[in-house]
C-alpha cells in the first residue's frame, strides 16, 4: 500500500514531458497491477478476463498504466454487486486507428448520470446511502485522468445503475 501512495504522490506534478516512455509488454504490466492487488485472491466469484492484442506494440510509461489498471481493477471489485453470483471485470485491449484502446468493463453496481459527471473532480466521492464499506479520499479516479491526459490520452465511461460500468482509455501510439 505504501509504494501505490508513493507512486499517486508523484502524480501530483504529473506533466507529459516528465513520463518514462518505453516499449511495454500490456500482459505484464496487467500482471503486475492484479498482482499488487493481492486481496482480490480473498474474495470469492472475482473472475478478470484479459484479451490483449499481441501484435500491437506500444510505448508508454510501464509503472503509469500500471496504476490505472490498478485502480480502475480495484474499483470494480470495491464497487461490485454483492447480490450477484460473480463479479466479473474484462479487459480488452485492441488498436483502434491511431490510439491503443483499453476498456474495463464489470457488472457491479453501476452508476448514475449525476455520479458519472462527477467521478473524475478530486475528493469526489459517490453516494452509496447507509453502506460504507468503501474507503477512500475520493482521489483515485481524478489521478487516473491525470496519468492518461499525461499520456495525450482520454478516459471516458458509461454506466447504468445496477448494471456496471465501461472505462474506456485511448492513448495515442507512439
Amino acid at each position: 500500500l505504501d509504494s501505490i501512495l508513493e507512486k499517486l504522490l508523484v502524480v501530483k506534478d504529473l506533466k507529459t514531458n516528465n513520463i518514462k516512455i518505453e516499449k511495454i509488454n500490456f500482459n505484464e504490466v496487467l500482471d503486475k497491477s492484479i498482482k499488487h492487488l493481492k486481496y482480490v485472491q480473498d474474495f470469492e466469484n472475482i473472475h478478470i478476463k484479459v484479451q490483449v492484442d499481441n501484435t500491437l506494440e506500444f510505448k508508454s510509461d510501464g509503472n503509469l498504466l500500471e496504476l490505472v489498471f490498478m485502480n480502475l481493477i480495484d474499483n470494480a471489485i470495491q464497487f461490485r454487486d454483492e447480490n450477484k453470483p460473480s463479479t466479473n471485470i474484462s479487459i480488452d485491449i485492441y488498436p483502434e486507428n491511431n490510439f491503443v484502446t483499453v476498456c474495463i468493463k464489470d457488472n457491479g453496481i453501476g452508476m448514475t448520470k449525476e455520479t458519472v459527471s462527477k467521478i473524475f473532480d478530486k475528493f469526489y466521492r459517490a453516494h452509496t446511502g447507509d453502506v460504507h464499506n468503501v474507503k477512500g479520499f475520493g482521489l483515485g479516479l481524478n489521478y487516473t485522468r491525470k496519468m492518461v491526459e499525461a499520456h495525450q490520452g482520454s478516459i471516458d465511461v458509461q454506466s447504468a445503475l445496477n448494471k456496471g460500468s465501461i472505462f474506456k482509455i485511448s492513448i495515442p501510439l507512439v
